[in-house]
């Protein structure tokens, strides 16, 4: 029997927007609002196919006692607590951290967590959500590091070739929210990097007005999350006819 403990705040918050990654429910609202403000300025093309395949070893697609035991020897030490949506039916294996990278020998920030998804029906994992964050009212440096680690994550995405109908760059998602960086490989699988509570220089299309909107105070979060299938949703659903 898996051990569910109570979660750190911080962890919580993971794991709930683990649940809301998994989904696909990030998308812009009104008015078409671009930033160039975490973009990399130049970056290297391979012309590689992408393949969102997971993050730090841990594959989308494993079981759940796969990923419990990799994420026990990657992280020793690290809380660890399992959690479930009962309405969505989904199971979530959250690891908090002091400091993590994005990539292999990448900038490393922290406090950061990662959550793991595993599909009501399949019970494989089909998403992975990774959170860095600064809680309470962060500073100006601390928000610019996050950025920054957006950007050298970014610059990584950059390198491979996305399906450009599923390529999205720099939209706004709330007045200092922005989506980094939306892009699915040619099986579907799916990676955003969004960062909020960060200043922004925002367009606004088709007039092409630009105003710099600072943050008034409040936490910053960087996250990345990967998504096996987010069209094909394995989570709980009511029979037809139920109503």
């Amino acid at each position: 029997m898996r051990r569910r403990s109570s979660l750190p705040a911080a962890l919580v918050m993971a794991l709930v927007s683990g649940c809301l990654a998994v989904l696909g429910l990030v998308r812009p609202a009104g008015a078409l609002e671009v930033s160039m403000t975490g973009q990399p300025e130049t970056y290297v093309m391979s012309f590689v196919e992408a393949e969102v395949l997971g993050f730090d070893g841990v594959s989308l697609g494993m079981a759940m006692d796969e990923v419990e035991a990799l994420a026990a020897d990657k992280y020793p030490g690290a809380p660890r607590a399992w959690g479930e949506d009962p309405v969505q039916g989904i199971t979530l294996l959250g690891v908090a951290l002091e400091r993590l990278a994005p990539f292999p020998d990448g900038p490393i920030f922290g406090p950061a967590s990662i959550t793991y998804v595993f599909g009501a029906t399949s019970k494989r994992l089909i998403g992975i959500n990774l959170n860095w964050y600064v809680d309470g009212d962060a500073t100006p440096e601390q928000r610019h590091a996050i950025l920054e680690l957006g950007k050298a994550y970014v610059t990584q995405l950059l390198r491979y070739a996305w399906d450009p109908f599923e390529l999205f760059r720099g939209l706004l998602l709330g007045p200092n929210t922005v989506l980094l960086f939306s892009g699915s490989d040619t099986a579907g699988r799916r990676v955003e990097v969004i960062a909020d509570g960060v200043p922004l220089d925002v367009i606004t299309l088709p007039e092409g007005t630009v105003e710099h909107r600072p943050v008034e105070g409040g936490p910053a979060r960087l996250r990345v999350a990967l998504t096996a299938r987010p069209e094909e949703h394995d989570v709980f659903a009511l029979p037809e006819g139920s109503f």
